[in-house]
């Protein structure tokens, strides 16, 4: 596994930033033997944002994680794709990627 993974999302037609994510693998954290630990998802509307967050629990999945931990500013955004919330703290929210 990588040490890290970032990710932009780009509007070919304004040849801008539009949103990016930024996340890590995380080894024996909350019971857990492997995550991955989204630090931020930035982005210009509610559909990049969903994009993002897509994006990061496909690679969790893909990579065998046992889950995603997510910024709880993307709280709803999460909601909104319908992916089962473990638990939720003051800061996190924790997405199993199985089951």
């Amino acid at each position: 596994i990588k040490v890290g993974w970032s990710f932009g999302a780009f509007d070919r037609g304004a040849q801008s930033v539009v949103g990016y994510g930024l996340a890590q693998p995380l080894m024996f954290f909350r019971k857990h033997t492997q995550v991955l630990w989204v630090e931020q998802i930035v982005a210009k509307d509610a559909q990049v944002q969903q994009f993002l967050i897509e994006l990061f629990f496909k690679l969790g999945r893909e990579k065998h994680l046992q889950g995603v931990y997510y910024p709880l500013a993307v709280d709803s955004g999460v909601v909104k794709l319908g992916y089962r919330v473990d638990f939720k703290t003051t800061d996190f929210i924790f997405v199993p990627t199985f089951g």
